[in-house]
């Protein structure tokens, strides 16, 4: 485990992650003991001390094979644990195949106020609840995540309790699992009165029918799949593509998405971790209804299209 006394400030680069995981990986599914996995970040400042240290920060960064044997204890967070801490930024990172035997698969927040912004949280697993993030009494914004394809033994991708009021923008959330690996009945779950979360334009898996020409989803949830094989970025159709909120550019660390790729296309933010780039497209046939595209560049064949 490493524990953060003070800051930290990890800055990975496209094409130049820094990577959190364990060289031998051999019995990490074995959850009856800590083989094969390392023991995730704690943060946590239960004890005062840290209130004057500056921001922590993770920027560009892959954690996998985090696991955790405890099981007593409330929280869990086998990637990461922030514990009454105000000033932690989670920028353009990816988190996969990590495992706790309580809460919070891959993040696990309690009294804490985070920005997580444009990250894959993806083939994460907790025992208990939250496969992907679990939080309490906590107020994080979410913008731009990938969270998908998490198992829990109850709820699969994000579990608030106490007075979370976190504000979610442009995220997705999509193909949780929990308790046998069907899909979770609810893919965030407020499991108290006292959390009241806000969504902005958000896609979640059966909040609305279907995503026509959506791509992200792979084959199967938690730790027995593997996240990175997944074709997680936007078909040239997706309603994704344009469709987030423009609230979250006054906010920084906008800039670059996952791939480091420029974050807003033709004045208006993608939903999820990537940004759609479109450098062309070749239009031919006939066009009978108003149509709108998005690219760069517009190959237009006269010969071979008629406009009605």
């Amino acid at each position: 485990m490493l524990n953060i006394k003070g800051n930290v400030k990890a800055l990975g680069a496209p094409g130049d992650t820094i990577l959190f995981t364990v060289k031998d990986t051999t019995g990490f599914n074995n959850i009856k003991n800590g083989i094969g996995g390392w023991n995730g970040i704690n943060i946590d400042n239960s004890d005062g001390t840290m209130w004057d240290s500056d921001t922590s920060v993770f920027q560009y960064c892959k954690f996998q094979y985090g696991k955790s044997i405890e099981t007593t204890g409330e929280y869990g967070g086998e990637a990461m644990f922030i514990q009454q801490f105000l000033k932690v930024l989670i920028r353009n990172c990816v988190f996969r195949t990590n495992h706790s035997r309580t809460n919070g698969g891959a993040i696990c927040l309690d009294s804490s106020r985070e920005t997580i912004i444009g990250n894959l949280i993806v083939n994460n697993y907790s025992k208990s609840s939250g496969g992907g993030i679990k939080m309490n009494s906590s107020w994080p914004k979410l913008i731009n995540n990938h969270i998908c394809n998490n198992h829990g033994g109850w709820v699969g991708g994000i579990e608030t309790w106490g007075l979370s009021n976190a504000n979610y923008y442009n995220n997705i959330i999509w193909g949780n699992t929990e308790f046998d690996g069907i899909k979770s009945a609810n893919q965030v779950r407020i499991s108290s009165t006292s959390s009241t979360p806000n969504f902005y334009n958000c896609i979640i898996q059966d909040g609305i029918v279907g995503i026509p020409d959506y791509n992200g989803q792979s084959a199967n949830s938690g730790i027995d799949a593997n996240g990175l094989d997944a074709e997680w970025t936007l078909s040239n159709t997706s309603q994704v593509i344009n469709h987030g909120s423009n609230v979250v550019l006054d906010g920084p660390f906008i800039e670059a998405d996952l791939m480091g790729n420029p974050r807003i296309i033709h004045g208006i933010i993608d939903i999820g971790a990537f940004e759609k780039q479109i450098n062309s497209i070749t239009v031919s046939g006939t066009i009978n209804e108003n149509t709108s595209w998005i690219m760069k560049l517009l190959i237009y064949v006269r010969s071979q299209m008629n406009v009605k």
